[in-house]
């Protein structure tokens, strides 16, 4: 009966998180919005200066600092990428895919990936390949497919 009460006042830990989180997704579409003119080097060129700043830094503590600050235009160039690539076939495992996520799943992600981003572990760390394919339902990186 208590907890009732209280998610009726304060809400649920997952509506509070989205209240939260609200104006960063806002933020993020906004920006999305303006890249649409920007051609497609531009993205690659803020990418690669991205990659070289954070590359420069040694100290975690300014490397979390400077991705916090770079989020919302990191999704949103992730976001245009997304939906530049619909309609376009890339390879994935030596796969043909066609690209078919919808941008307002970038949206939606964004709001959710916020929270990674905030936690220290979201720092740069280096990927291990699998040597198994991807699912043939799956999509690839759409930071992946602009870059290369």
């Amino acid at each position: 009966m208590i907890n009732w009460i209280s998610k009726k006042i304060i809400g649920s830990k997952n509506q509070r998180d989205i209240k939260r989180m609200q104006p960063i997704v806002q933020k993020i579409n906004e920006i999305e919005e303006k890249l649409q003119s920007e051609p497609e080097e531009a993205l690659r060129e803020r990418t690669a200066k991205w990659k070289e700043q954070l590359a420069a830094m040694e100290d975690p503590e300014e490397q979390q600092r400077f991705l916090e600050e770079i989020l919302p235009e990191a999704f949103a160039v992730v976001k245009n990428g997304a939906r530049r690539l619909c309609g376009r076939e890339v390879m994935v495992c030596d796969q043909p895919v066609t690209w078919n996520m919808s941008t307002s799943t970038c949206s939606s992600s964004a709001a959710s990936c916020c929270t990674a981003a905030k936690s220290p572990r979201w720092l740069p760390v280096k990927v291990r390949r699998s040597s198994r394919p991807f699912p043939s339902t799956s999509t690839p990186s759409p930071a992946r497919a602009l870059t290369s």
